[in-house]
């Protein structure tokens, strides 16, 4: 986002008085390039199983074309596993984010806690 588009997002923000300034100039947008690559780097075995599941399938058609049918048969199984291992991956990924949520969640809580004694 360029300047002139904070800039613009900044004056509409001034007309929310209800909301604290600090609140828009916190909020950090990013692109889908931006959010691919961090979320590649937070879990690399879901890029990893995307690409052997295309690669699997692009040779699968590649011998269907060319009317190997043993050897397309086996690619298109390996492709339902990757598939499997990839849609396995994400799940892992999801899980790990929802107990790393919680750990932060009670420590704040903790924190809180803390800060009233």
């Amino acid at each position: 986002m360029g300047k002139m588009a904070e800039k613009e997002t900044l004056e509409k923000n001034d007309e929310i008085e209800w909301v604290p300034k600090h609140f828009f100039e916190a909020y950090v947008t990013e692109s889908a390039f931006q959010k691919l690559k961090r979320k590649s780097k937070e879990n690399p075995m879901v890029p990893i199983g995307l690409g052997m599941t295309i690669c699997a399938l692009s040779y699968g058609l590649y011998n269907f074309y060319h009317g190997r049918h043993a050897l397309q048969q086996h690619s298109m199984r390996a492709r339902v596993t990757f598939q499997g291992l990839t849609l396995a991956a994400i799940c892992y990924s999801m899980y790990i984010e929802g107990q790393n949520r919680l750990k932060k969640d009670q420590e704040a809580r903790e924190k809180a806690k803390s800060s009233k004694v």
